[in-house]
Formats: structure tokens, sequence, C-alpha cells
């Protein structure tokens, strides 16, 4: 092959793939391992010109697209990847063409077949689901991670790749000797280790279960005691629900933050259980912990399938969702009825397969899960555990996937429905992207963590949303919050609360959330001065609340600068921690009564360093309780949200938990 059109095809291809125009990591990734394929069949030649035309063919078309096609991308990051990612690659492939058969194309073709099934392999067996690869450069975990860390362990370990493939090349022992010496000392950096002693390494503690063993950072004990008895839990009810025991020990890792879990496993805003091992991998949180069930669900279920997991993800992530309800105001079937209603419901097809991660990730998972938990209810767990181990819909159930699926459908009509009620709270399955659809998710990362800092950082220039309207102009969300700060109806008792003390400089995390739940409580009466002027304090403090705080505080200001006072929507008050139901107050003005002393008899118990591990009312109940073992309570509490919520499983299940804990777990 040419290397012209060699080249050619290596700028081309991830073109060809919507994840692949993220002119960032993903085109470099794409392009470097196209890059190593194809240099092993292009036509022999001098090794450094054919590698210029190789290099530059593909950075020539990059190029021609960023001048061109302006993109709203990080432009620096784009060259930087693609330097870390091509030139080892076509390197080592033309290193490995020579060596290997300058002639025969069969040979390279089962040299590159091995090479990739090798890899596959590799990452299968191992815990971590990143790796800084030989053949195909800096895999930095899951495609929908944003946050790719950069370490000096990186470029080291790609710098060893170069002088492999020189060596290679030239057959001098002195490259040999240099490239072993520069891999050996990146092998040290925690980016490039696997295996599960590589992160046992640095979660040194740990504590035995029944069925599972948790490890931990030994500063993270009192997290750690709280998930080992959650998960406790949630294993003995998971086992009686599927009537499963487990038959292997469940390995949990907790990390301490986000970018320990990234540098030691691969996967950072997402918590994954690796289904060979079997382990989760979690970051440490307040109780009750939003994702340890939905991981143990696939932990638990990886001995019932050949691969540990159905390779369909409707089937695979629909009954991880059944079986783990999230606190949510709206139930699986509200949500699905919301997408039939407006003619969103995707098809069958548009979920059995690959196109499943085409579609919004949330409108995916919650539309499986409302499926799959209506399959269980009607026709039992035993059956549906077939089906996960392989078998057909048509001999597990007598019917089609496609009858089965309108079977459902007819269920979702005759459900209650109170559209008003969920209006704006269902948004958001139609406004996040596909997986494979995000625009430029690393220079959103960067953008919205002003911590971070490294050579790809990108100065935020405080006009993130202005900038995330260019990326997402159809994007829902953005345009009712630029429509919702004017509504009125505010109770007399809630314009009491927001009146009653001057702005303070927050001290705490605690009276941080304080004053942006005031904030947001005083736009709705339509004290937008008032608002604006609590927003300006929160957005000037030094204290560090997290990234998603920062960028709440943004998000409000946003939409202070650029509302026009015209009609509103019901958005505002999902923000505010509100119920658009008139039937009773939410989270939000409840915290606030008990706040200002009015209903405050629970939380004075207990001491200020637990308040401030959480502000959502019913999380700070379990965590507080759980941490004084004062589970009848915490119990009480549960069942005071149940009759509020008769038809929410994520407060039915607290309950439960609550109490297995008084039975002494």
């Amino acid at each position: 092959m040419n290397p012209i059109v060699a080249g050619a095809l290596i700028a081309l291809l991830p073109l060809a793939l919507e994840t692949g125009r993220n002119l960032e990591y993903e085109y470099a990734t794409l392009s470097g391992i196209f890059a190593f394929l194809f240099s092993l069949a292009v036509r022999d030649g001098r090794f450094f010109l054919t590698a210029v035309k190789l290099i530059t063919v593909p950075l020539t078309v990059m190029s021609m697209w960023l001048i061109f096609l302006p993109t709203p991308c990080h432009i620096t990051a784009s060259y930087f990847w693609y330097f870390v990612q091509v030139p080892p690659a076509v390197f080592l492939g033309l290193s490995l063409r020579r060596r290997w058969s300058p002639s025969a194309l069969k040979s390279n073709l089962l040299l590159a077949l091995l090479i990739i099934l090798s890899s596959l392999v590799f990452l299968w067996l191992s815990p971590q689901k990143r790796w800084v690869s030989l053949w195909f450069g800096y895999l930095h975990g899951p495609v929908y991670d944003g946050f790719i860390p950069l370490t000096f362990g990186v470029l080291l370990a790609r710098l060893s790749h170069v002088l492999f493939a020189f060596y290679l090349h030239f057959k001098k022992p002195s490259l040999g000797m240099l490239a072993l010496i520069v891999w050996g000392a990146a092998a040290f950096e925690p980016i490039n280790g696997h295996g599960r002693h590589a992160i046992e390494k640095k979660l040194s503690s740990s504590i035995i279960g029944k069925h599972f063993r948790l490890h931990f950072n030994p500063e993270e004990k009192n997290a750690a005691e709280v998930v080992f008895s959650e998960a406790s839990f949630h294993l003995e009810d998971l086992s009686h629900r599927l009537s499963l025991t487990p038959k292997s020990t469940i390995e949990i890792y907790l990390y301490s933050n986000l970018a320990q879990k990234k540098i030691l496993f691969g996967g950072a805003e997402t918590d994954i259980t690796d289904v060979v091992t079997p382990s989760v991998h979690i970051l440490a949180e307040a109780s009750p912990h939003s994702t340890l069930r939905h991981e143990l669900v696939h932990a638990l279920l990886s001995e019932k399938a050949p691969l540990g997991f159905h390779p369909n993800m409707l089937i695979t992530e629909g009954i991880a969702v059944s079986l783990a309800p999230s606190d949510s105001l709206i139930s699986l079937d509200e949500q699905a009825r919301f997408l039939l209603e407006r003619g969103k419901l995707p098809r069958i097809e548009d979920l059995f397969g690959p196109l499943f991660w085409l579609k919004s990730s949330t409108m995916s998972y919650s539309v499986s899960g409302s499926l799959i938990s209506w399959l269980i209810k009607e026709r039992g767990s035993e059956r549906f555990l077939r089906i996960y181990g392989g078998s057909s819909f048509e001999s597990t159930y007598g019917m089609s996937l496609s009858e089965l699926y309108n079977e459902w459908v007819q269920y979702l009509k005759h459900q209650p429905f109170d559209g008003p009620k969920i209006n704006s709270l269902v948004e958001r399955l139609m406004s996040s992207p596909a997986v494979f659809a995000d625009i430029c998710p690393h220079a959103k990362v960067d953008r919205q963590d002003q911590s971070r800092s490294s050579l790809l950082s990108v100065k935020n220039d405080n006009e993130y949303y202005a900038w995330l309207e260019k990326v997402h102009p159809k994007s829902q969300i953005l345009k009712n919050h630029q429509q919702s700060l004017a509504r009125k109806t505010v109770s007399p008792e809630t314009s009491r609360l927001t009146s009653s003390a001057p702005v303070e400089t927050p001290t705490s995390v605690a009276a941080f959330e304080d004053l942006l739940l005031k904030a947001d409580l005083l736009c709705l009466e339509g004290q937008t001065k008032e608002c604006k002027d609590i927003l300006s304090v929160l957005a000037k403090i030094t204290l560090n609340p997290g990234r998603s705080m920062k960028r709440a505080i943004e998000l409000r200001l946003y939409t202070l600068k650029t509302e026009e006072s015209t009609a509103v929507q019901d958005i505002y008050e999902f923000i505010a921690g509100r119920s658009s139901s008139t039937k009773r107050e939410h989270s939000a003005v409840s915290y606030l009564k008990r706040k200002n002393g009015i209903q405050n008899t629970l939380l004075s118990e207990f001491p200020e360093e637990f308040i401030e591990l959480n502000r959502e009312v019913r999380k700070l109940n379990a965590s507080y309780f759980e941490s004084t073992k004062s589970f009848t309570k915490a119990k009480e509490e549960w069942v005071k949200l149940l009759v509020l919520e008769p038809h929410n499983d994520f407060v039915k299940l607290e309950i439960d938990r609550m109490n297995l804990m008084m039975k002494g777990l």
C-alpha cells in the first residue's frame, strides 16, 4: 500500500465514527490505532521518509478541519494527543513490518489480528480498564469518561515505545537498553500498574464480609464501615430476590476521589464492575451510596452469563436499574410513560444491540429498567435469569422480544400519569447526549474544573454556559434555564424563611448549600437582586464545595444574566428542590425549616461534622442514624417519606435496609 493512501485512510476513517469527530483524544487515539495497523501494510521505503508521510497526511487533514470547520473543542489538546498517540504507532508498525515479513500480506494480517486479540484479552483479564499500550497508545478508560489525567508515566511509557521501535529497526543494543531503562522508570508510575496487586497496594486496608471483601484507604475507615454495612444488606437482599448465592468473593474497591480512581482503575465519573474478578469500583460518598447496589447486581450476575454479562445492554443494564432504584421523585414507569406520551419512546430495535449507545444514556437506562422490571414482575426472575444466561426469548417466554415489548407498551398506557407533575423532571431524559455523540467531552471537563493544572487545561473564562450553548445549541435544559426566574407563587412561610438573615460568607459546605437554597427561593419569589447578591458571594469564596456546586452557581448567574423576565418553566423549581406538586413541599424547603429551628429536633442530636456530609434530607437521615446506630429513628423517618411517596421503590428499599440493620448486621 502506498504511504500517501495509507495516510489518507488513517486520517479519514476516524471521521466516519461519530465519536472520532471529537478532535481531541478520540480522533488522535483512533488515528493511532489505524496508523499502527496500516503501517504494517505499506510498501518498503526509506524508514523515516515513510514515517513522515504517514504522520503528516493525517495531521494535515486534522489541521484543515480545525481551520476551515471551527470547532469548540480544545485545539491544543487535539495536537498534543495526536503526537502522543500517532508517531509512536507509526514507528512501531513500520519496524514490525520490516522485521516480520516485508512482502506477505497474509502474514501481516495475521500479526495484526494476534496483536488485537492479545490486547483485548489483556484488558479483559485485568481489573483496570485503562492501559498505556505498546501497540495502541494511551487508552484512558471508558469512552464516556471526560476526565483524562496526564501523568509523567504516560509520556515515559510512550517514549519507551518509540525507543523500542527504533531498536527493532536499527538493531542497536544501546537503543534496546535505553528503551528498557525508560520502560522500567515508567513501570513505577501508578497509571502503568496493572492487576489486583497494583490497586490493593494503594488501597491497603480491607474488611471481609459475607461473599465480599472491601478494600479502602486507611484514612477512609469511617466511610468504609458505612459501605460495608450497605454491601452486606444489598448482597443478602439481592441474593434473596434472585434466589442466587455468590459462588466467588466479590472484591469492592473504595476510592477516595476521582483522580485516584481514574489513575488506579480507569473510570472516574462512572462507577464500574469488572465481571472477571469480579470486582466493583466505586467512590467514597455519603450513605446511601448512589451506585453500590447497581454495581453489585452486575457482579452478582457475572456468574450467570458466559461472558460475565449479557452482550445486550438492554438486558444487562435493565436488570441493574430495575433492582437498584434511584432516589427520584418519579418512577421508571412514569419516565417511560412520559417518553411514550411525547412520541420519544425508543423502538426495541434501537435498544437491542449496539444502537443502545446511540441514544441518550439516561433515556436508554430508564426505559430498559422499566421494561425489565415489568418483565420480572409479570413472569418472575427465574426465567429472566435464563435469558441472562443466553437463552432466547422465544424458548423462555414463548414470545419474541418485540411481542413482549408491545405488551409492555400496553401496560404503560394503563399506568397512572400526571403530566404536569413530572414534565420538567423528565426533560433531562432527552437533554443528555448519547455516549458516542457527546461533543468535546474533554474540553467540557477542562472548562468545568478550575482546579486542574496541566499543559492541557483550558483557562476558565467565566463564559462556560455561553460556550456550552455553542456545543449543544438545541439543549432544552439550557433553554429552560434562560426562561425560569419569574415564578412568584411562593408561600408566605417560604418568604419568611428567606428573609431572616444577612448574607455572610460561608465557612463550610453546609453553610454554602444553605445559602444556595436560600438564593433559589428568592429567585422564585422574584427577588432577583437579592438572589444575585447571594450568588455573587458564593461565586467568590475560597472554600471548595466541589465542582458540581461551582457549576450550579455559574449556571444560576448565567441564567440571571440572560433572562428576559418572560414566561417560566417548572425547571427552576426543580433546581430549588421544590416539587411542582401542590400537595406537599419538597426537600429544600423542608431542610430550610429544620435549619431555621422550626423542625430541628432530630438534627440537633448529631455532631456538626455529619451535617457537612450531604444536604439531601433523605441521605442525611440514613447516614446520621447509621453512624449513631439509631436505626429505629431512621426507619421512622423513611416510613414518613413512604407515606408521602407510596410508590417510591428507593424509599421501600431503605426501610428494608434499616430493618436488617436493626437485626444486627
